[in-house]
């Protein structure tokens, strides 16, 4: 009888926690007094930690109390099958006994099984809090806040492997001006198709993420200066190539991009700098185009057509000097 009352105190107890966990995620994330931004995410995360352990804790408890009724079963059965004799009575009080803690088991593996369901529904209510937390709503792109912990992350891994990294920054052009001819949700469903056009150029392991109302942030992990131009190039071309259909509407629109490669003193601020400043660049060089930031000053970068142009000029010249060494 103790062993049954002392885990039907545990079952209380872990109730009192659940409740405890329900109202400290509620203070979380409904609205309220802002905190800081790091703290509530380290905030979120013990949470999500601790409902975890919370829940294993539950499980393994359900497991135990199951293979305890197991047991009391069995002895019951050996009871009940013993012959009856003069210690018939103290038989008959030890399987009344059995049978009350028989059903105080079953009554606490049905508070358990509620427990575990319940813990579950709030570790998948903390899962998707934290996933909404760092999601876009309009477009479904990670947001500034995904964008800021991606870019650290990398920074780290960087700074472990020496293993390179660029940065674009995507600025949609005149899109102020976009918006109030053709209205919000024309702009709306602009945005969610050069959200979807950026991800199809890009690589899987590219990290792209709104960060602001029409720019966009690229994470290029493994990526040189020279590849980084070359993506940058093609996202451009690939935005200006595009009809977006609204409604009766045929919208067509570009962008502008600055791009940077991490530097040996750089951390996730002095990167992010150097690449808005060559996005800034970029606009003021008339837009629908792309500037790289070296670290020291910013330069355009030559659109694919020309640079095709300028091989097909090197190759003529080398035809040229081949045949004349052949006449010779």
């Amino acid at each position: 009888m103790q062993f049954s009352w002392t885990l039907f105190t545990i079952v209380l107890l872990l109730g009192v926690l659940q409740i405890a966990v329900g109202m400290v995620v509620g203070k979380c994330l409904l609205p309220g007094k802002p905190r800081g931004e790091p703290r509530k995410r380290a905030h979120l995360q013990r949470i999500r930690q601790f409902a975890r352990h919370l829940f294993d804790l539950v499980n393994n408890m359900a497991d135990d109390v199951g293979q305890h009724q197991s047991e009391i079963t069995r002895v019951s059965q050996e009871l009940a099958s013993m012959p009856t004799g003069r210690d018939s009575g103290v038989t008959k009080t030890v399987l009344g006994t059995v049978a009350q803690i028989m059903q105080i088991n079953e009554r606490l593996q049905e508070r358990l099984g509620d427990a575990e369901q319940r813990l579950q529904e709030q570790s998948q209510q903390i899962e998707s809090q934290l996933v909404e937390a760092r999601t876009d709503p309009l477009t479904g792109l990670p947001n500034r806040r995904a964008f800021d912990d991606e870019l650290s992350r990398r920074i780290a891994e960087w700074r472990r492997k020496n293993s390179t990294l660029s940065l674009i920054m995507v600025d949609i052009d005149h899109f102020k001006s976009f918006n109030d001819r053709h209205g919000h949700p024309a702009g709306d469903h602009v945005l969610r198709n050069v959200a979807g056009g950026l991800q199809s150029v890009l690589r899987e392991m590219d990290m792209v993420a709104r960060i602001g109302g029409e720019e966009f942030a690229v994470i290029l992990p493994a990526t040189n200066a020279a590849d980084a131009r070359r993506t940058a190039e093609r996202v451009r071309s690939a935005i200006a190539g595009e009809k977006f259909c609204f409604e009766q509407l045929q919208l067509q629109l570009t962008v502008s991009l600055g791009v940077t490669t991490i530097q040996p003193d750089d951390d996730s601020v002095s990167l992010v700098k150097r690449a808005d400043e060559a996005l800034y660049a970029a606009k003021r060089g008339g837009r629908n185009c792309s500037f790289i930031h070296d670290g020291s000053d910013c330069r355009r970068i030559e659109s694919s057509k020309r640079s095709e142009a300028e091989i097909d000029t090197v190759c003529d010249d080398l035809r040229r000097k081949l045949t004349e060494l052949a006449r010779d």
